[in-house]
């Protein structure tokens, strides 16, 4: 009752360019993200939690665009996008009115200038920007956007729930969604190889069952093989400044549905779930499990409850 918090954020002074790869997607992957930032008219959106890299990511596919014109608002500017193709701006939350400077505004504003590619930093539940996102996608820009969902494959239901947007305009609209969480990167120079089947002997039965995944039977079987793994080096060393990791690696999802999947989910209106099992078995994307499991084999990731519990 008498003591405060508070919560800051650093914005880093640095600018973002050109390079993808270096923030931890897999190479087959990226190729997925850089044909569909050459689509036209249409909407990209990356989510996940608070503190996930959504903007992080979208700064830096942004930065590899260099013949189209983007602008971007947020609120605040997190990343400066080094690229004289692109015009951030914040908005402006004042306290007279008539100076406020909104996303709705500056949407509205986006579609008398006529730019290739628009970054809204948060799809936030108003009508009127809604109405604004949907009239850019349709109009053929290219709209990036970020939400606070828990899964790549939830969006029809998300933004028909909370944004009450009908299905058949969020069908015509995405082009790709992203759903990503931020976990310790194990230290390449100090980490111990082991087997996997040895390291999964402290994932408890319970986490392993209330995997929210449709492959988790699958992933189960994989922790049972005698396939090399590296985990964290407790002791660490000099290059980790003896933590046993070395920054953040991405765990990430998507699904980047063809015509023929459209036109399924716009009949059947399937669950989530049926859309993700439906995504991975035609392979327009995969989910968490998928990259998890290939990171675990690069050395990437360890294998551990806390991560495990990030990812539930």
């Amino acid at each position: 009752l008498e003591d405060e918090m508070v919560v800051g954020r650093l914005l880093r002074k640095r600018g973002v360019q050109g390079n993808i790869q270096r923030l931890g997607y897999l190479e087959q992957d990226i190729a997925i993200f850089q044909d569909a930032l050459n689509r036209k008219g249409g909407l990209i959106v990356v989510s996940g939690i608070t503190n996930s890299g959504k903007s992080m990511a979208i700064a830096s596919m942004l930065s590899t665009v260099q013949d189209k014109n983007i602008l971007t608002v947020e609120d605040p500017v997190e990343y400066q996008i080094i690229n004289k193709n692109i015009t951030q701006f914040q908005i402006f939350e004042a306290q007279v009115e008539e100076l406020k400077s909104t996303f709705v505004d500056f949407t509205k504003a986006f579609k008398r200038g006529d730019p290739d590619i628009v970054f809204v930093g948060e799809w936030r539940n108003d009508p009127e920007l809604s109405k604004a996102i949907e009239e850019l996608a349709f109009a053929g820009q290219l709209i990036f956007t970020t939400l606070h969902i828990n899964s790549a494959f939830v969006f029809y239901e998300a933004v028909s729930s909370i944004f009450h947007v009908n299905l058949e305009s969020a069908i015509r609209m995405l082009i790709l969604s992203v759903n990503q969480v931020l976990v310790k990167q194990v230290c390449p120079h100090c980490g111990i190889e082991i087997s996997i089947k040895d390291a999964s002997k402290s994932i408890s039965d319970i986490t392993l069952r209330t995997l929210p995944y449709s492959n988790k039977e699958e992933f189960i079987e994989f922790l049972r093989q005698d396939i090399p793994i590296k985990v964290r080096n407790e002791e660490g060393c000099s290059k980790c400044n003896f933590t046993g990791y070395i920054g953040l690696t991405p765990i990430y999802e998507y699904m980047y549905p063809d015509v023929a999947t459209r036109e399924w989910i716009r009949k059947d209106n399937p669950s989530s779930f049926e859309v993700e099992e439906h995504i991975r078995r035609e392979k327009f994307g995969k989910n968490k499990l998928d990259t998890y499991m290939e990171k675990l084999k690069l050395g990437m990731v360890d294998l551990s409850p806390s991560v495990l519990n990030a990812l539930r």
